[in-house]
């Protein structure tokens, strides 16, 4: 079994518990992130004088073979293996030598796959941001195709007020906009501090330029204490956080999608490349992507909670607790890239049906809130007005003309086109500044 700190101190785990304590079965995809920072190690120590120019170069030849092998699959991880680290640096040593092992000089591995993971967060968040460039842009997209078409705003799920359907779509681009700020804000922190430079806790008296380290992998400056850098996980706990809050931001639209597509509600059908059928009842045109996509809102929390419940009651350092991270980390961004896989499919795959939202729309009784303000504005009280309203629409049940009727007849001086919902929501809109 490779592992790197075995010594006289330690002899090493039985097969069974080296099995228990080994990461390698997921760590393994953070392979490119610890070879780029592994080739700015060997230019840093090449810099200060602690490798020469021919080890230099070897090893850097080693590690350009070594990158090109693993991308084409060549090499994978054995039963031997404990972790990407001491994976790659086997890998090495079976090239160059045992040169290779300066690998890991003044590192630990408790920083290095703090670098590494940051290095995958980098990428992560810039491929998300892309994809919400994208889906913002999407429901822009389907806010102005929407016109002035109607349909009912719902509180506890009762029809309350008309709004306009763009109304809809630009609650949900606004939200997710605002998420896409807070994402692009997380991206330069990310960039501010390398880990490198920590050590195991407190660094190395070795001659390191960990500046220089830190400007090479693109970041401003390097670890400002070492211990906190080794003992922290608050930007994964942030990264996970976002991705969390916008997955259960966008469940909120897949609920209403799902509602919206039963005919009980009638506003929408999707089209058959979005839906799946019943392999029992022929006519049924199931909604899944939308529910699949909801249910993993539901994994991805479980994995923030686990993040937030590993972290908790640990002292101050690295501790093993910590390696059980990483696959709640990753379990998380593979929730976010079915939502990017999935979710342009369904909003392109939506067949509105207007009609049915203006006809729902049209409920007089959605214009109560008009009535109680046009009593407001004829300097009736507020609640005698609001009584008043809830009065006349109990006698509207059973009124032949309905609300419409009994206002009319009470109030000679309500416009004609009082009880257009067309006209209450333009009322409603309010210039944005």
């Amino acid at each position: 079994m490779t592992e790197v700190w075995k010594t006289a101190l330690n002899q090493g785990l039985s097969p069974e518990l080296h099995a228990m304590h080994r990461s390698i079965d997921f760590d393994w995809v953070l392979w490119p992130y610890d070879l780029s920072g592994s080739r700015v190690r060997m230019h840093m120590l090449r810099k200060v004088g602690l490798i020469s120019e021919a080890d230099f170069e070897t090893i850097q030849t080693g590690l350009d073979s070594l990158e090109t092998e693993l991308k084409q699959a060549v090499h994978q991880p054995q039963d031997r293996d404990e972790d990407v680290h001491g994976w790659l640096e086997r890998l090495l040593c079976e090239k160059v030598g045992p040169i290779g092992a300066n690998l890991h000089t003044g590192r630990s591995r408790n920083e290095q796959v703090l670098l590494d993971v940051k290095l995958f967060l980098v990428d992560q968040v810039h491929q998300w941001i892309q994809h919400m460039h994208r889906l913002t842009q999407q429901l822009a997209g389907l806010e102005q195709a929407a016109g002035e078409t109607l349909l009912p705003a719902y509180t506890h799920l009762q029809r309350a007020q008309p709004i306009f359907l763009h109304q809809y779509w630009a609650a949900h681009r606004v939200t997710w906009q605002r998420r896409l700020d807070q994402l692009l804000a997380f991206f330069q922190r990310l960039r501010k501090e390398c880990p490198m430079g920590a050590g195991a806790i407190n660094a190395s008296t070795l001659p390191l330029d960990y500046a220089f380290e830190a400007k090479m992998l693109g970041f401003e400056h390097a670890s400002v204490s070492p211990l906190a850098t080794v003992s922290l996980r608050s930007e994964w706990l942030e990264f996970s956080g976002l991705a969390v809050h916008w997955m259960l931001e966008v469940s909120r639209l897949l609920e209403d999608l799902i509602l919206w597509n039963t005919r009980e509600f009638g506003f929408l059908r999707f089209n058959n490349t979005v839906t799946t059928g019943s392999s029992m009842m022929p006519q049924k045109r199931n909604p899944d992507l939308c529910e699949l996509l909801r249910g993993k809102v539901s994994t991805a929390l479980g994995h923030y909670n686990g993040l937030l419940a590993l972290t908790k009651n640990l002292p101050m350092g690295y501790m093993k607790d910590l390696q059980e991270d990483k696959p709640m980390l990753f379990g998380i961004c593979a929730q976010l890239d079915a939502f990017f896989v999935a979710l342009p499919a369904i909003l392109d795959g939506l067949e509105l049906q207007a009609e049915t939202m203006i006809q729902a729309a049209g409920d007089p009784s959605l214009l109560a809130t008009d009535l109680m303000e046009f009593l407001l504005a004829k300097g009736v009280p507020l609640r005698q007005a609001h009584h008043q309203v809830a009065e006349w629409v109990y006698q509207a049940s059973s009124h032949p003309l309905g609300l419409p009727g009994v206002a009319k007849a009470a109030l000679p001086d309500l416009p004609e086109d009082f009880f257009e919902p067309i006209r209450s929501c333009r009322a409603r809109l309010r210039p944005q500044t």
